[in-house]
């Protein structure tokens, strides 16, 4: 009985020892297989550089550009783009509701940027210009001329007023994220 008893206990610790193996193989393999795996649900977070260059290339379809850009967005689908731009970068924004609080929160992201040049022209020239930002509307407006000018601006969205010598005037609505040039025709 005792060689059997012996037998009978070799083979369990075999038994276990082979499950334990087995176990401890799959479980190392399934923790590697899922260290060299990204899951497909996640997803690395934007850097700076591709949220600034989003939200260049968003402010530059702003439904409140005039002339209208061909690719310009409705009010309503820029809001959820700024939204939802602003949100997958971690930004933190109030609710926003208006183009302009969209531009406003969409423009932090070129507070600490360089000034760019901004170029106004027109036809006749020498006609005065009046700028500012879009989203100041309540601020003062800026003068210059269009003598061939080039202006440094913070890369923002202007609205720039031209008269000409009958005082007529004329309007333009302008992204200066990368620099611009406006032109007045009379």
């Amino acid at each position: 009985m005792q060689p059997a008893k012996s037998l009978i206990y070799l083979m369990s610790s075999i038994i276990l020892a082979s499950l334990i193996v087995t176990a401890g193989a799959q479980s190392t393999s399934s923790q590697t297989d899922n260290l060299q795996t990204p899951k497909s649900n996640q997803e690395k977070p934007p850097t700076q550089d591709e949220i600034h260059k989003q939200v260049k290339e968003l402010l530059e379809r702003a439904p409140v550009l005039s002339p209208r850009p061909s690719n310009a967005l409705d009010e309503k689908r820029f809001i959820e783009e700024a939204n939802k731009l602003l949100v997958h970068a971690d930004w933190e924004v109030g609710k926003i509701e208006t183009a302009v609080d969209a531009i406003a929160e969409l423009e932090i992201w070129f507070s600490a940027s360089p000034p760019v040049k901004a170029q106004v022209i027109s036809n006749p020239t020498g006609l005065d210009v009046e700028y500012r930002k879009v989203v100041d509307t309540q601020g003062p407006f800026q003068n210059t001329t269009t003598d061939n000018v080039k202006l440094m601006v913070n890369p923002v969205l202007y609205k720039f007023i031209c008269k000409n010598k009958n005082g007529e005037k004329k309007e333009q609505i302008i992204a200066c994220t990368n620099g611009c040039t406006v032109k007045f025709e009379f």
